[in-house]
């Protein structure tokens, strides 16, 4: 075969394969919204929503009116959502919504539905605007194989006959499933599909847009704001921390701060992409009223929100990349500066 006959093949095996493993991501998305039934079924009386359709309701709003939106809300709600319905109470006073493990899949599982309504009013083919890369689809289609072996070996295990009523059950229930659950293998297979899936709504719409960047960074940086200054009132006055948390590395420097995440870790690690991962932003931005603001007020008050979080090991990792990109850059100048030179002297 001609080297081009190879790679025709080779592209046509890609297509395949991407286009399948889409479809899997597909079919993992629309059990995420069938699990909504169930969900709100089970819902208790004392409240009226859970975060869970919030977050399909949310995604679905800002799909329909175009995918960068989407991207730009979605960047923005995910780091704010696992404790959300608690700092919503708190700040607002309203207690009703019921906050649920896992609503950042139904935030993608609204956007598909968004996309699709987009889609559908714009007469346009859904398909243009999924792209999966074919490792992804790879990654997909193996990890299927591996939860159906995981799902038969623990049904032999523990000597639990395979019904397809058991099968849909669980598949329309998987919150509920447990860590030593037969079915549990189930849950990790529909949350690989909706990263996955997100991955592919993301990649061609970004691609078409000269200023991608500032749909990731912009709402990245709005929620950085919204997360320190909630961190920043728990640290002083302690305000949504519970008794265990209060009494946590309480020293001169206030009450830990956690802002929407459940630890401080999670937290240290939300304001460390403010403190180091803004960087590479600046690097590629040239407007300097934006550049001036984030680094002397956003990069600084992320800093100051990671120290007060008390992770010692996210500190530890913020200087180490500080060394690095320092190293780097006074690597690359002095590089530089010797070209020049020798330029010179020629």
């Amino acid at each position: 075969m001609t080297s081009d006959a190879i790679t025709s093949v080779s592209s046509t095996s890609k297509s395949w394969v991407s286009t399948f493993g889409l479809l899997l991501c597909l079919i993992a998305t629309v059990i995420l919204i069938c699990n909504q039934y169930g969900s709100i079924s089970a819902l208790d009386p004392y409240y009226r929503i859970n975060t869970p359709a919030l977050c399909l309701i949310f995604g679905f709003v800002t799909a329909c009116f175009g995918t960068r939106l989407a991207i730009a809300g979605c960047v923005l709600a995910l780091p704010l959502l696992p404790t959300f319905s608690w700092q919503f109470q708190i700040y607002t006073g309203y207690g009703r919504v019921q906050d649920v493990a896992g609503a950042g899949l139904d935030l993608v599982a609204g956007i598909l539905l968004g996309l699709i309504a987009n889609c559908a009013w714009r007469k346009r083919r859904l398909f243009n605007r999924l792209t999966l890369p074919w490792p992804a689809a790879v990654f997909m289609i193996i990890l299927t194989v591996s939860v159906i072996v995981a799902v038969a070996r623990n049904l032999h295990q523990s000597a639990s006959p395979f019904t397809t009523q058991a099968l849909l059950y669980n598949l329309t229930h998987l919150r509920t499933l447990g860590w030593h659950d037969d079915y549990r293998p189930l849950l990790d297979w529909v949350t690989y599909g909706a990263g996955f899936l997100l991955l592919a709504i993301f990649i061609p719409a970004l691609r078409s847009t000269p200023r991608r960047n500032d749909i990731i960074f912009l709402p990245l940086m709005v929620g950085l704001i919204i997360a320190a200054v909630v961190g920043l009132r728990q640290s002083v006055f302690g305000v949504g921390l519970n008794v265990s948390q209060l009494t946590f590395r309480q020293g001169p420097f206030g009450y830990l701060a956690l802002g929407f995440q459940p630890d401080v870790h999670a937290f240290a690690a939300h304001m460390l992409i403010g403190t180091i991962g803004l960087l590479g932003y600046l690097y590629t931005k040239k407007n300097g009223w934006l550049s001036l603001l984030v680094v002397g007020g956003l990069i600084p008050i992320c800093a100051l929100m990671m120290f007060l979080s008390k992770s010692k090991s996210t500190v530890v990792v913020a200087l180490f990349y500080v060394v690095v990109i320092v190293t780097i850059w006074i690597f690359r100048r002095t590089k530089y500066c010797d070209e020049c030179h020798s330029a010179w002297d020629k």
